[in-house]
Formats: C-alpha cells, sequence, structure tokens
C-alpha cells in the first residue's frame, strides 16, 4: 500500500522533462525535473520567478541549455553556487550545457550540484 514502506528492485525513476525555446524559459517544479532549453540566441535569464512549484529538501533541477553563442547566463536569487561550484557565467556555442541543482531548504535555493 502506498502509506507503507516498501522496497523497490530493478524499477526506473523517468525524470519529468519540459522542452523550451528562447531566453527567458519557466517552468514548474512539480511537474518538471529536466528543463531542456534549446535554440537559444540571447543572453540568457533564470529569474526568481522561473522555478515556480513547491520544493523539499534535495529535489533535483536540472537545467541543459544549448546556444548559437557564448551568451552571458543571469540566475536568480533563488539558485545559489556551491562551496566547491561556481555558477556558469555564459553558454557554449553550439554545445549543450548542463548544469545540476538540488534545493536546500536552508537557504530556500536550488543549490548548483555540477556543471558539464
Amino acid at each position: 500500500s502506498i502509506s507503507s514502506t516498501n522496497t523497490i528492485t530493478n524499477k526506473r525513476v523517468t525524470p519529468r522533462l519540459t522542452t523550451q525555446t528562447g531566453n527567458v524559459p519557466t517552468w514548474n517544479t512539480d511537474n518538471c525535473d529536466v528543463l531542456n532549453n534549446t535554440t537559444i540566441t540571447a543572453a540568457v535569464n533564470l529569474g526568481t520567478n522561473m522555478t515556480l512549484g513547491t520544493h523539499t529538501e534535495g529535489d533535483p533541477l536540472v537545467v541543459c541549455m544549448t546556444a548559437d553563442g557564448a551568451y552571458a547566463i543571469t540566475f536568480g536569487s533563488n539558485f545559489e553556487a556551491s562551496s566547491t561550484i561556481a555558477l556558469p557565467t555564459t553558454t557554449v556555442t553550439n554545445l549543450k550545457l548542463t548544469v545540476g541543482f538540488r534545493f536546500n531548504s536552508a537557504t530556500s535555493k536550488f543549490r548548483c550540484a555540477g556543471v558539464s
């Protein structure tokens, strides 16, 4: 039953994907774990109201950005660097930039967990 503790073996957790185009994406983390933002042609604004939804400790968020040039990335106040991983500042021309985050309930921000 759903209220009991169960062991799940050999099951896949499929991330919920949202694909958008443009430089000002919006998404709701209640129904999106991965944002695939394609066809970026200008500076990217990942502002404070871009991450709608109810966040809990450790919630994952992956933001993928593909741009036709090296454009500035602005992160809103609900994103933070970790003590060892800085937030990226520019997109990479014609390559997918992937940034992983985990929600930090102590600061109420998505903390950068990796950049590739």
